[in-house]
């Protein structure tokens, strides 16, 4: 079984994760009765991955000269039609700008099929953050699948009692040595 060891680097400057983490949560949003993007730490996922090599993941190399882009043009956008970066504007103007890069229509120097590219990535790797083994960095404390019951009884969300607790999923016990067998050999 292959163990992940997850880094305590990080692929984005501060103002990337604030850009990413504005579209994952237009992509996946929470309320005070569900969780969403953000509770579940979903941007810690897509962090993680892309300070990784291509041995993770065969795209990543690519995902590392995506990510960065696309950012810049979405928020370029952002400025250019609301007058404020992406991560100032209302959740329904950053959902608008989402909806134009995934048709190749968003303003800027972003080529059509990189906007595409771009939007499609962005969608899954929300997606994987937030549902995916909590191991990856993303679902945090697995609030998603407490939420919808997988795994475990299904919990009503509430901001501020169920993002911060743990799974109660039960560790597998590490498998014990067998004793050392006593030599019958007798002594010469």
């Amino acid at each position: 079984m292959w163990n992940f060891t997850k880094s305590d680097k990080h692929f984005f400057t501060p103002d990337q994760r604030a850009q990413c983490e504005a579209l994952f949560e237009a992509i996946l949003p929470g309320s005070e009765t569900n969780p969403g993007a953000r509770d579940a730490g979903a941007v810690e996922y897509i962090d993680s991955l892309l300070t990784m090599t291509h041995e993770t993941y065969f795209d990543i190399p690519n995902l590392q000269k995506l990510y960065p882009a696309g950012l810049a043009a979405i928020d370029a956008a952002a400025n250019a039609q609301f007058g404020r970066s992406v991560t100032q504007v209302a959740i329904e103007q950053v959902a608008s700008l989402l909806q134009q890069m995934k048709d190749g229509k968003l303003a800027g120097s972003m080529p059509t099929a990189d906007q595409m590219k771009f939007f499609t990535n962005v969608r899954a790797q929300c997606l994987e953050g937030c549902f995916g083994d909590p191991r990856w960095g993303g679902n945090k404390n697995g609030v998603m699948w407490r939420w919808y019951g997988w795994i475990v009884q299904a919990e009503p969300f509430q901001r501020t009692t169920l993002a911060p607790q743990k799974l109660p999923i039960k560790r597998r016990a590490a498998a014990k040595k067998p004793a050392a067998r006593k030599s019958r050999r007798p002594r010469v």
